[in-house]
Protein backbone atom coordinates (compact mmCIF):
# COMPACT_ATOMS: atom_id res chain seq x y z
CA UNK A 1 0.00 0.00 0.00
CA UNK A 2 2.85 2.42 1.04
CA UNK A 3 4.50 1.74 -2.31
CA UNK A 4 1.65 2.26 -4.28
CA UNK A 5 0.60 5.53 -2.43
CA UNK A 6 4.63 6.81 -2.89
CA UNK A 7 4.17 6.17 -6.68
CA UNK A 8 0.80 7.85 -6.92
CA UNK A 9 2.53 10.83 -4.93
CA UNK A 10 5.37 10.55 -7.24
CA UNK A 11 3.03 10.97 -10.08
CA UNK A 12 0.66 13.66 -8.93
CA UNK A 13 4.01 15.90 -8.32
CA UNK A 14 5.13 15.13 -11.68
CA UNK A 15 2.25 15.75 -13.30
CA UNK A 16 1.68 19.39 -11.17
CA UNK A 17 5.04 20.54 -12.17
CA UNK A 18 4.50 19.68 -15.87
CA UNK A 19 1.83 21.58 -16.03
CA UNK A 20 3.48 24.96 -14.43
CA UNK A 21 6.94 24.10 -16.33
CA UNK A 22 6.78 27.31 -18.33
CA UNK A 23 7.45 25.92 -21.56
CA UNK A 24 4.97 26.65 -24.63
CA UNK A 25 5.23 25.39 -28.42
CA UNK A 26 3.58 27.54 -31.09
CA UNK A 27 3.14 26.96 -34.69
CA UNK A 28 2.08 29.46 -37.25
CA UNK A 29 1.26 30.63 -40.76
CA UNK A 30 1.50 33.84 -42.68
CA UNK A 31 2.43 36.17 -45.31
CA UNK A 32 6.50 37.13 -45.66
CA UNK A 33 6.82 40.42 -47.49
CA UNK A 34 10.13 42.31 -48.80
CA UNK A 35 10.89 45.54 -49.91
CA UNK A 36 13.56 47.90 -52.29
CA UNK A 37 14.98 44.90 -53.85
CA UNK A 38 13.76 45.96 -57.34
CA UNK A 39 15.14 49.25 -56.97
CA UNK A 40 18.62 47.79 -55.68
CA UNK A 41 18.23 45.05 -58.93
CA UNK A 42 16.95 47.44 -61.57
CA UNK A 43 19.92 49.88 -60.68
CA UNK A 44 22.27 47.29 -60.96
CA UNK A 45 20.95 47.19 -64.33
CA UNK A 46 21.22 50.62 -65.79
CA UNK A 47 24.48 50.58 -64.34
CA UNK A 48 24.96 48.19 -67.28
CA UNK A 49 23.66 50.40 -69.92
CA UNK A 50 20.05 48.70 -69.72
CA UNK A 51 17.65 50.79 -71.63
CA UNK A 52 13.38 50.72 -71.37
CA UNK A 53 14.08 48.44 -68.56
CA UNK A 54 10.81 47.23 -66.95
CA UNK A 55 10.51 44.71 -64.27
CA UNK A 56 7.97 43.64 -61.98
CA UNK A 57 8.45 40.89 -58.78
CA UNK A 58 6.31 39.44 -56.09
CA UNK A 59 7.80 40.30 -53.05
CA UNK A 60 4.40 38.65 -50.74
CA UNK A 61 4.66 35.04 -50.47
CA UNK A 62 3.59 32.43 -47.79
CA UNK A 63 5.56 31.66 -44.57
CA UNK A 64 6.03 29.48 -41.52
CA UNK A 65 7.19 29.39 -38.28
CA UNK A 66 8.26 26.95 -35.05
CA UNK A 67 9.12 28.30 -31.60
CA UNK A 68 9.89 27.28 -28.47
CA UNK A 69 9.53 29.60 -25.45
CA UNK A 70 10.24 29.52 -21.20
CA UNK A 71 7.76 31.74 -19.39
CA UNK A 72 10.40 33.50 -17.22
CA UNK A 73 8.11 35.39 -15.52
CA UNK A 74 4.51 36.32 -15.19
CA UNK A 75 4.63 39.06 -18.42
CA UNK A 76 8.04 38.27 -19.90
CA UNK A 77 9.35 34.86 -21.68
CA UNK A 78 12.42 34.14 -23.76
CA UNK A 79 11.57 32.21 -27.45
CA UNK A 80 13.57 30.85 -30.35
CA UNK A 81 13.02 28.93 -33.07
CA UNK A 82 12.91 28.51 -37.23
CA UNK A 83 10.82 30.71 -39.71
CA UNK A 84 10.85 29.91 -43.49
CA UNK A 85 10.53 33.44 -44.94
CA UNK A 86 9.51 31.91 -48.28
CA UNK A 87 10.77 32.88 -51.78
CA UNK A 88 11.15 35.97 -53.34
CA UNK A 89 10.88 36.69 -57.16
CA UNK A 90 12.14 39.13 -59.77
CA UNK A 91 11.92 39.18 -63.13
CA UNK A 92 12.76 41.81 -65.87
CA UNK A 93 12.67 42.65 -69.68
CA UNK A 94 15.16 45.61 -71.53
CA UNK A 95 16.90 46.74 -74.12
CA UNK A 96 21.01 46.13 -73.85
CA UNK A 97 22.72 47.24 -77.16
CA UNK A 98 19.81 47.57 -79.55
CA UNK A 99 18.87 43.73 -78.24
CA UNK A 100 16.07 42.37 -76.01
CA UNK A 101 17.51 40.44 -72.98
CA UNK A 102 15.53 39.56 -69.75
CA UNK A 103 17.08 38.73 -66.47
CA UNK A 104 14.87 36.30 -63.64
CA UNK A 105 16.07 36.07 -60.24
CA UNK A 106 14.99 34.40 -56.90
CA UNK A 107 15.92 34.68 -53.15
CA UNK A 108 15.37 31.93 -50.36
CA UNK A 109 15.47 32.97 -46.88
CA UNK A 110 15.30 31.28 -43.65
CA UNK A 111 16.07 32.48 -40.37
CA UNK A 112 16.98 31.11 -36.67
CA UNK A 113 15.89 33.44 -33.44
CA UNK A 114 16.19 34.18 -30.28
CA UNK A 115 13.82 36.88 -28.48
CA UNK A 116 13.38 38.26 -25.47
CA UNK A 117 9.33 38.36 -25.05
CA UNK A 118 6.82 40.65 -23.27
CA UNK A 119 3.58 40.73 -22.31
CA UNK A 120 1.08 43.63 -20.87
CA UNK A 121 -2.66 42.12 -19.94
CA UNK A 122 -5.26 44.75 -21.22
CA UNK A 123 -8.19 42.09 -20.58
CA UNK A 124 -8.31 38.48 -18.19
CA UNK A 125 -7.00 36.72 -20.84
CA UNK A 126 -5.54 39.05 -24.02
CA UNK A 127 -1.93 40.24 -23.56
CA UNK A 128 -0.12 42.98 -25.91
CA UNK A 129 3.19 41.34 -27.06
CA UNK A 130 6.26 42.89 -27.92
CA UNK A 131 9.52 41.30 -29.11
CA UNK A 132 12.90 41.82 -29.41
CA UNK A 133 16.11 39.83 -30.11
CA UNK A 134 18.64 38.74 -32.61
CA UNK A 135 17.53 36.45 -36.24
CA UNK A 136 20.34 34.18 -37.62
CA UNK A 137 19.57 33.81 -41.74
CA UNK A 138 20.76 32.28 -44.19
CA UNK A 139 19.46 33.52 -47.81
CA UNK A 140 20.18 31.79 -51.08
CA UNK A 141 20.06 33.95 -54.39
CA UNK A 142 19.51 32.59 -57.94
CA UNK A 143 19.78 34.03 -61.14
CA UNK A 144 19.60 33.86 -64.96
CA UNK A 145 19.64 35.73 -68.07
CA UNK A 146 18.87 35.63 -71.95
CA UNK A 147 20.77 37.85 -73.81
CA UNK A 148 23.01 39.15 -70.82
CA UNK A 149 24.79 36.28 -68.74
CA UNK A 150 23.55 36.86 -65.00
CA UNK A 151 27.09 36.64 -63.43
CA UNK A 152 27.82 34.39 -60.02
CA UNK A 153 24.47 32.73 -60.63
CA UNK A 154 24.22 31.06 -57.13
CA UNK A 155 25.06 33.27 -54.65
CA UNK A 156 24.77 32.75 -50.99
CA UNK A 157 24.59 34.93 -47.43
CA UNK A 158 24.69 33.98 -44.21
CA UNK A 159 24.49 36.88 -41.47
CA UNK A 160 22.74 38.10 -38.09
CA UNK A 161 19.64 40.32 -38.47
CA UNK A 162 17.69 42.30 -35.79
CA UNK A 163 14.33 40.85 -34.84
CA UNK A 164 11.41 42.75 -33.53
CA UNK A 165 8.15 42.88 -33.70
CA UNK A 166 4.25 43.29 -31.80
CA UNK A 167 1.12 41.07 -31.51
CA UNK A 168 -1.47 40.11 -29.34
CA UNK A 169 -2.09 36.66 -27.25
CA UNK A 170 -5.40 35.19 -26.56
CA UNK A 171 -5.34 32.42 -23.91
CA UNK A 172 -9.06 30.98 -25.06
CA UNK A 173 -8.11 27.41 -22.83
CA UNK A 174 -6.18 26.49 -19.53
CA UNK A 175 -3.14 25.01 -21.93
CA UNK A 176 -3.78 26.58 -25.43
CA UNK A 177 -3.52 30.01 -26.75
CA UNK A 178 -3.46 32.10 -30.10
CA UNK A 179 -2.13 35.11 -31.29
CA UNK A 180 -1.40 37.15 -34.38
CA UNK A 181 1.78 38.47 -35.13
CA UNK A 182 3.91 41.46 -36.61
CA UNK A 183 7.57 40.73 -36.99
CA UNK A 184 10.87 42.61 -38.85
CA UNK A 185 14.03 40.88 -40.02
CA UNK A 186 16.19 44.05 -40.29
CA UNK A 187 18.62 44.12 -43.20
CA UNK A 188 18.42 40.47 -44.71
CA UNK A 189 21.71 39.78 -47.20
CA UNK A 190 24.26 41.54 -48.58
CA UNK A 191 24.29 44.53 -50.65
CA UNK A 192 24.73 44.38 -54.62
CA UNK A 193 27.73 45.74 -55.94
CA UNK A 194 27.55 48.58 -58.78
CA UNK A 195 26.82 46.40 -61.46
CA UNK A 196 25.22 43.52 -59.75
CA UNK A 197 27.93 40.86 -60.46
CA UNK A 198 27.97 40.03 -56.60
CA UNK A 199 26.01 40.69 -53.55
CA UNK A 200 22.42 39.72 -53.42
CA UNK A 201 20.16 42.94 -52.07
CA UNK A 202 19.81 43.78 -48.79
CA UNK A 203 16.64 45.14 -47.56
CA UNK A 204 14.40 44.61 -44.20
CA UNK A 205 12.05 41.75 -44.32
CA UNK A 206 8.06 41.55 -42.68
CA UNK A 207 6.10 38.19 -41.44
CA UNK A 208 2.29 38.97 -40.22
CA UNK A 209 1.12 35.46 -38.56
CA UNK A 210 -1.44 33.89 -37.54
CA UNK A 211 -0.13 31.33 -35.02
CA UNK A 212 -1.34 28.45 -32.07
CA UNK A 213 0.26 27.48 -29.12
CA UNK A 214 0.08 25.24 -26.30
CA UNK A 215 1.56 25.60 -22.60
CA UNK A 216 2.99 22.72 -21.01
Amino acid sequence: MFKIASVALVALVSGSAMADSGFYVLGGLGQSQTSARQDQVNTSLRNLGVTDLESDDDAKRWAGKLQLGYQLLDNLAIEGGYTNLSHYRYASGAELDGEFMSREGKIATRAWNLDLVGGLPVAESVRLLGRLGTARYSLKFDCQGTGSDCENPHRKAKGNALHYGLGLEWRFAPSWFARAEYEVFRKVGDSLNAEGTTGTTRADISLTSLSLGYRF
